[in-house]
């Protein structure tokens, strides 16, 4: 009983291949952009690597806000999304909905003020560096929208468990860096979602984000699929049982006088190791 989703990628609307079975069954992400766009299905980003100018922006010194501080031209016609650059004050760069696969069409557009910590309907509500994109969902229909920040490498996404996931599968990058959340607390996610954790398909690192897949049963509650069960629980489909998620197996704490389970393999992020309760 692993408690882990199996993912692809960012913008996967259809199964991976290569998932490991889990008692989760494999997540969707839903990313359509707000104005109906929907990008292709994309490949997962290796470790490292250059942006899609074939540059290499790990050592450039970067603004809190995701773009480059006195940056006289930039590489990219007509911008660059990681790091930001090409847009006048005011504006941002964002992956146009005419964009396929082999692609990719970027734009200048408005920037907002919310930032990643914040739900949104529009991409023009977000800040430089990060757009608005459905939460992943079991059903590939995500009912809430946060700001996701653009990445062009896992350096970008320093948070413990967030990870950079890339945008389209012939690109290694750009991606966007999925939301560092705590899955018992629910610490980084909005009150409409809840933070769940997943694998992924190909690299297999474990990674965290905010769902549209919170429910309202408890630990011990029957359950279908994922978004029948609330915060801090998971849906063991093999059961039809919402888990209880627990810290630091096996002497983590437990309700309905359960025992905390070390998963296997372990799940461990930020270097805290979680396992379930049962």
């Amino acid at each position: 009983m692993a408690g882990v989703a199996c993912v692809a990628v960012f913008l996967a609307t259809q199964a991976p291949a290569g998932c490991a079975e889990t008692d989760d069954p494999v997540w969707r992400p839903d990313v359509s952009r707000d104005d109906g766009g929907t990008p292709d299905d994309a490949a997962p980003p290796d470790d490292g690597g250059p942006s899609d100018d074939g540059t290499t922006p790990d050592d450039a010194i970067v603004r809190d806000d995701g773009t480059l501080p006195d940056t006289p031209t930039c590489p990219e016609t007509p911008c660059r999304l990681a790091p930001q650059c090409g847009c006048p004050a005011g504006e941002k760069c964002s992956v146009d909905p005419s964009s396929t696969e082999t692609n990719l069409v970027k734009a200048c557009v408005p920037a907002g003020a919310r930032d990643t910590s914040q739900t949104c309907t529009l991409d023009t509500e977000c800040m430089v560096g990060t757009d608005c994109f459905f939460l992943p969902s079991e059903s590939g229909a995500g009912t809430t929208r946060m700001c996701y920040r653009y990445c062009a490498g896992p350096s970008d996404c320093p948070e413990a468990g967030s990870y950079c996931l890339q945008l389209f599968e012939t690109r290694l990058y750009p991606g966007a860096c999925t939301h560092a959340c705590d899955p018992i607390s629910n610490i980084g996610c909005p009150s409409s979602a809840k933070c769940a954790i997943y694998q992924h398909s190909v690299t297999e690192v474990i990674f965290t984000d905010c769902s549209s897949d919170r429910g309202a049963g408890g630990p011990g509650s029957l359950c279908f699929e994922q978004s029948d069960c609330g915060i801090g629980t998971f849906c063991a489909t093999s059961i039809s049982e919402c888990i209880q998620r627990c810290r630091n197996p096996p002497t983590g704490s437990c309700s309905l006088g359960r025992s905390c389970n070390r998963s296997d393999p372990p799940i461990v992020i930020g270097g805290v190791e979680y396992g379930y309760c049962y």
